[in-house]
């Protein structure tokens, strides 16, 4: 021990390590790209993992942002738990040289404008006929989600997780997706909510933190697990005549009243 400027500083060396204590464990991720978050006003990475089916966004700490002076097109190394990538830290900053920058040409090519109509007509309505569902979230990013969904020709319906029982009950029955933002809801209201899905059979997932982009994503994979309604029908057609009406029938007479 030594003493600096009246403070005691204690010097340490390792003697034995004990075997019955676990090590440490962590990830450590490299060279990731930061980005920003348009929407929240954040500075985020995304982080994508063999076991995952779609990539995690990480908002970042504000200490991590003021050590190393973060911001948006910066290159970073990340260290996490093995199990839940949202307990980790940045661990280094990369040394990003600059690229050239080109001059435009004074003559700028005039841009065509598309109307919100042209617009709106190249999203696919790939979400015809969903109730989709959300239950907590942040009110400023459930209003993009709408949006999306919208854009897609589904059905958003937005749940805080503070309503009376019976509002929540009947809204969770109606949908045929449903999403849990976890880190915005009451235990009660996510618990409520998991044990109506499951009870009626209804789709769902819980995340932490999801962007738009990612909503859609997560949603489209979800949709992939909805019962199909017609599968009876086409089996049926699948089969012969003489299936349903005896081996004396070769074909099968449909006769449609109106």
């Amino acid at each position: 021990m030594k003493i600096v400027k009246n403070k005691p500083y204690y010097t340490y060396r390792l003697l034995k390590k004990n075997p019955t204590q676990s090590i440490e464990q962590r990830e450590e991720i490299t060279g990731i790209a930061i980005k920003k978050h348009h929407d929240l006003k954040r500075l985020y990475i995304e982080l994508s993992r063999p076991q995952e089916d779609f990539p995690t966004t990480i908002l970042l700490k504000d200490n991590d942002i003021d050590q190393f002076n973060l911001k948006e097109g910066d290159i970073i190394d990340y260290v996490c738990h093995p199990d839940d990538v949202m307990l980790g830290c940045v661990l280094w900053k990369h040394r990003v040289d600059p690229f050239p920058i080109i001059e435009e040409q004074s003559q700028k090519v005039a841009s065509k404008r598309i109307s919100p109509k042209k617009a709106r007509r190249a999203f696919l309505p790939i979400f015809e006929g969903l109730n989709i569902l959300t239950v907590g979230g942040n009110p400023s990013l459930t209003d993009y989600l709408k949006e999306e969904i919208e854009k897609r020709s589904g059905n958003f319906i937005r749940l805080r997780g503070y309503e009376k029982r019976p509002t929540m009950v009947a809204k969770i029955k109606s949908a045929d997706i449903v999403v849990v933002y976890t880190e915005a809801i009451s235990h009660e209201a996510m618990y409520l909510t998991k044990d109506i899905c499951k009870k009626y059979d209804i789709v769902h997932t819980f995340t932490k933190n999801c962007g738009k982009n990612q909503f859609v994503k997560r949603i489209s994979s979800l949709k992939k697990k909805l019962p199909q309604k017609n599968a009876y029908f086409m089996i049926a057609l699948s089969r012969p005549a003489s299936f349903f009406l005896g081996k004396q029938f070769n074909q099968l007479t449909l006769i449609i009243s109106k």
